[in-house]
């Protein structure tokens, strides 16, 4: 492989620089302050959007979720999709209860969230992609809580979504 020095300090190719598999940048949101849902229709999760915008069209967007969930009611389950743009990512092939993640709460509880999710689309270099976290409960009249216990406003965490850029 020929390594070129530009003038202006980069090299090229750049694979001479990061190769296949190297994390080329990271982007992360951190939800600190909490939130609930009573509904079972997909609602975005506010504070849990990143923006990045990919250095390469072969890259790949390595996305991780953690979400803390406090929940009212027992034996309820928690739905959360990772959404790139408009698209749900990560979506089973089949099933009458479609989401990336679901969390059954078998009792009233706070407990915590974690997914990773290696999205190798097509990206544009030139535009920002956004990924955010939507919310659903699967049954009616609960009450789902994110980053606090549903007894008490003084038992908080925090929840994070973090995108890497992985070269391709």
């Amino acid at each position: 492989m020929t390594v070129i020095i530009n003038g202006n300090g980069t090299i090229t190719p750049t694979s001479a620089v990061q190769p296949t598999g190297s994390i080329l940048q990271v982007k992360q949101a951190v939800k600190t302050d909490t939130a609930s849902f009573n509904s079972n229709s997909f609602t975005d999760i506010t504070g849990l959007s990143v923006d990045i915008t990919a250095t390469a069209a072969d890259s790949k967007m390595l996305v991780m979720a953690y979400l803390y969930i406090g929940v009212n009611q027992a034996s309820q389950t928690a739905k959360i999709n990772i959404v790139r743009g408009t698209t749900n990512i990560g979506q089973p092939t089949s099933g009458s209860h479609q989401a990336t993640m679901h969390s059954w709460i078998y009792q009233q509880s706070m407990q915590n969230v974690a997914m990773h999710f290696l999205d190798d689309t097509t990206f544009a270099t030139n535009a920002a992609t956004n990924y955010h976290l939507e919310f659903a409960s699967d049954g009616a009249n609960t009450d789902f809580y994110i980053n606090r216990y549903h007894g008490s406003d003084s038992y908080r965490g925090i929840s994070t979504l973090t995108v890497m850029e992985v070269a391709g």
